[in-house]
């Protein structure tokens, strides 16, 4: 029997989650999945009856050294786990193939909607061939595998109505599926930890009558290209992994650890700048899906802005395996009312993402480095289908000029003393243009249209759907009626004119700050 060197994948989490409006559900689902995959396999090891803890190595996290090679006596070792994949070796396929099938039962049991794909092949001394066959592997078994999905329903049974699946449990009095049945029982698992999260969405929501939240997607830039970077030449199991072990492991203490602490300890600092109520044991923030570079949370729309740019401004300070790996990453911002189609709303977070990492990696780039940006949207109603279609057709001028700077740049900024003043200014070689799609532009907008009224701030925005001219006599009209200095009203960027205002006049209520807004 050959030693095999296996992968696992969890399919759906996305869908898994969103896939409901019911906050509870979210919740539980989100917390289902957290580390699903490796507690899963552990699990599934420690059910073996002809295998010893010491045969196995499980904690790859707290080693550095490789041992399989040379330690005979194992029959499993972790290699590592990152962005949502698991690699391990097994001494024989039985044992691969036990542990497997241990694995699916398990998920399909306890996250019942979810499926595990995985993929093995013969381990050689080479692990650069056996990676590439195996991911090639994977690839080709999810292609021509359907998804596992739950029993379907008869014309006699009653059933939910967004995800079509039988209602077949009950929990606090109401029929519910299967699978919504295990999310609102982990959700009661939830309410009994300590955290510092709010338990509920609507406790994030500034007050009834505003009921908006935000869903925050962020990505890390280049990873799969940095991490073939890195591996390159590394064709021996005990190089590789060692290599692999450090990236894994630098991509969760970044993404995943740092960042979010970080941003815990400035968010009573963010929302005391909105005028948001929270204290230090309800935060009004919540992460959802956390694997390896990939992030999901949820917040309050208000302070959404803000703590992308603290979360993205952590990152940005750490690297993967060394100092030439500095990481970057693009946030999506999708800005949602109540009864807005959650999962919707996080396709539109994921979108703007993608919409930030285009310009990440075009202009927005600084000495050859692809940049930090950020994408958002305000679904105000009805579900937007394609982001990019849906800005041609509601962002457009009559004479088809674009009305969006966005995405902004996330840049360094340094503070100075000028004239016993601070000023803020740039700490990184920029040019105009990068300047004037920056963040750090988008806040001095805002700050340039302090205490405007809204009545007036809608006038503002909408005067710029009409021709240049009579876009230039409102403009100066505005202009002139509340102090603010006159900008052409619009600005060139990548080749095409872009609104000079419009972005900070349709968002100045959700990310002006206190002072920013109408007294």
């Amino acid at each position: 029997m050959s030693e095999k060197i296996a992968i696992y994948d969890v399919r759906g989490i996305q869908d898994y989650i969103f896939r409901t409006n019911a906050v509870k559900e979210i919740v539980g689902a989100s917390k289902i999945v957290d580390n699903l995959i490796m507690t899963e396999f552990v699990n599934a090891c420690r059910e073996l009856q002809d295998i010893n803890e010491s045969e196995m190595i499980l904690d790859w996290d707290k080693r550095d050294d490789y041992k399989f090679d040379t330690d005979l006596e194992l029959k499993i070792e972790v290699l590592y786990y990152g962005g949502g994949n698991l690699v391990v070796l097994f001494r024989t396929d039985e044992l691969c193939k036990k542990v497997s099938i241990l694995m699916s039962k398990n998920i399909m049991t306890k996250a019942y909607g979810l499926s595990l794909a995985y993929a093995y092949v013969d381990k050689t001394d080479n692990y650069t061939e056996d990676w590439s066959k195996l991911k090639q592997r994977l690839s080709e078994i999810k292609a021509v595998t359907p998804k596992n999905m739950p029993a379907g329903i008869l014309p006699i049974v009653q059933y939910d109505a967004i995800s079509g699946r039988p209602l077949s449990m009950v929990y606090d009095n109401k029929k519910v599926t299967y699978e919504a049945y295990q999310k609102l029982k982990k959700y009661e698992e939830v309410q009994k930890e300590v955290t510092p999260y709010v338990k509920e969405f609507d406790k994030m929501r500034t007050s009834k009558e505003e009921g908006l939240i935000a869903i925050v997607h962020i990505d890390g830039n280049s990873m799969g290209m940095n991490i073939r970077d890195i591996m390159n030449g590394a064709n021996t199991y005990s190089e590789a992994v060692n290599r692999m072990r450090g990236i894994s492991k630098d991509i969760h203490t970044v993404f995943e650890v740092k960042a979010i602490n970080d941003v815990k300890e400035k968010i009573l600092e963010i929302c005391k700048k909105h005028d948001i109520k929270a204290n230090e044991n309800e935060i009004p923030f919540r992460p959802l899906i956390q694997a390896g570079d990939d992030i999901t949370f949820v917040c309050n729309e208000r302070i959404a802005l803000d703590i992308v740019k603290e979360y993205i401004n952590s990152i940005r300070e750490g690297y993967m395996y060394d100092e030439k790996y500095k990481f970057s990453a693009c946030g999506g911002i999708a800005i949602i009312h109540s009864h807005y189609p959650f999962y919707k709303g996080y396709q539109i977070a994921e979108e703007c993402c993608k919409s930030a990492k285009k310009r990440a990696k075009s202009e927005g780039k600084v000495d050859e480095k692809i940049g930090n940006f950020v994408d958002f949207e305000y679904c105000y109603s009805g579900a937007i289908l394609d982001l990019d279609n849906s800005r041609k057709e509601n962002y457009t001028s009559i004479d088809g000029n674009n009305l969006l700077k966005r995405p902004y740049g996330i840049y360094k900024t340094k503070l100075i003393e000028n004239n016993g003043k601070k000023e803020e200014i740039f700490d990184e070689n920029l040019n105009d243009e990068q300047k004037s799609f920056s963040l750090k532009a988008f806040e001095d907008d805002l700050k340039t249209l302090k205490g405007i009224s809204r009545s007036t701030a809608k006038l503002f925005r909408d005067s710029y759907y009409e021709d240049k001219s009579t876009i230039k006599i409102n403009l100066l009209k505005y202009g002139i009626k509340n102090k603010i200095k006159y900008k052409e009203a619009f600005t060139n960027i990548a080749g095409k004119p872009c609104a000079e205002y419009y972005d900070a006049l349709e968002m100045l209520d959700i990310f002006g700050t206190k002072e920013e807004k109408e007294k």
